[in-house]
């Protein structure tokens, strides 16, 4: 009796369970409104919201995803602030100027703009020589020269002529070296030697102020000759200092048989650092002394003569006794590659020795 009544039991729980079950099952997926009885499905996602409903991005921006994406120019949560824009941004003052509020303000003297306009130069076409020099488009001329480019010698100091001998000889023999420039059938004898004597002579065969070959017929200058000669282009133009500047030369011609060539040559350093200077104007060659033209002194600024012991000291027609008359002096002999006479204010002279070895002068 007891078995009969387990059974039943179990087939009743079954029942049940097959009766309960669907109602479970239905229950999962819907809701009832008690009130009226009536089911409806319940899904597993949430139901898409606006997310833009009540954001307002206002006239200058559009909602994107709930946030506001603003104009350009604008910007805040809801695009409500104005972005003020540099006015200097794309604009380019270079090196000589800087940007503000938009314009360009240059400096140290530049304009235009964008400051690419270079300052103007009142000196840029003013040329005021070795003597002067540019200040606010007018030349400023040294001590001792005038004019609008300091090219005229000034009346304030005295014009004069300047004498000077020919430096020491070298070796007298009878082998000549041939002359550096072939063009020329003129020879050089054996006194400055090696690179010092290829080096000196390449210069010297020219003309300082034209550049044109000068002819030696015949010279024999020491290395003490040549270095008499450097000392002379030291010493003279300090002297001239107190005198107008040498604007001419008067050489005895180098390339005439009757004149040794030592004088040019000696004479060579100082007319080169005179046309440096920028006052040597003049260079004359004369085969003889007495057809120097002493008038040049009286011209535009002092004169230089140069000269060997033959043309300096012989008499009647020698440069030493043409001057000495000329100036009531009665000067000596010039001492080789030492000496510099000053003739000045026609009636006045002065010795001036140099040094070599110094380049100085007493």
């Amino acid at each position: 009796m007891r078995t009969i009544c387990i059974l039943v039991l179990i087939i009743l729980l079954g029942l049940l369970f097959l009766f309960i079950q669907p109602r479970l099952q239905i229950d999962r997926f819907s809701n009832s409104d008690a009130s009226s009885g009536m089911h409806y499905k319940v899904c597993d996602s949430p139901v898409p919201t606006d997310l833009c409903k009540n954001v307002n991005c206002g006239d200058h921006g559009t909602c994107q995803n709930g946030n506001c994406v603003c104009s350009n120019g604008w910007s805040g949560k809801n695009c409500e602030t104005t972005i003020t824009k540099d006015p200097c941004v794309g604009i380019d003052c270079g090196k000589n100027g800087t940007c503000q509020n938009g314009n360009c303000v240059c400096s140290n003297g530049w304009s235009g703009k964008n400051c690419e306009v270079a300052p103007y130069d009142p000196c840029e076409n003013v040329n005021c020589g070795a003597h002067g020099t540019c200040n606010k488009g007018k030349c400023v001329c040294e001590s001792g020269w005038s004019g609008s480019q300091c090219d005229k010698p000034s009346s304030l100091k005295s014009k004069a002529i300047f004498v000077i001998r020919h430096g020491q000889k070298g070796k007298v023999g009878s082998d000549k070296i041939q002359d550096p420039n072939p063009k020329l059938p003129y020879h050089i004898s054996d006194g400055i030697h090696g690179a010092l004597k290829d080096t000196y002579l390449s210069q010297a065969l020219t003309n300082p102020l034209t550049g044109q070959p000068v002819k030696i017929y015949y010279a024999d200058i020491s290395k003490t000759g040549y270095e008499e000669g450097t000392s002379f282009a030291t010493t003279v133009p300090h002297i001239m200092k107190d005198y107008q500047p040498i604007t001419s030369a008067a050489i005895l011609n180098p390339s005439n048989p009757n004149n040794n060539g030592n004088t040019y040559l000696t004479t060579y350093p100082l007319l080169k650092q005179l046309v440096q200077d920028g006052t040597l104007k003049k260079l004359n060659f004369y085969d003889k002394p007495e057809n120097i033209d002493m008038s040049l002194s009286d011209k535009d600024g002092s004169l230089l003569i140069a000269g060997d012991a033959t043309t300096l000291t012989r008499d009647n027609s020698s440069i030493l006794s043409l001057l000495n008359s000329k100036y009531g002096q009665s000067a000596g002999e010039l001492q080789r590659g030492r000496d510099i006479y000053v003739y000045y204010n026609s009636s006045k002279f002065k010795k001036f020795t140099q040094n070599p070895g110094s380049k100085t002068y007493s």
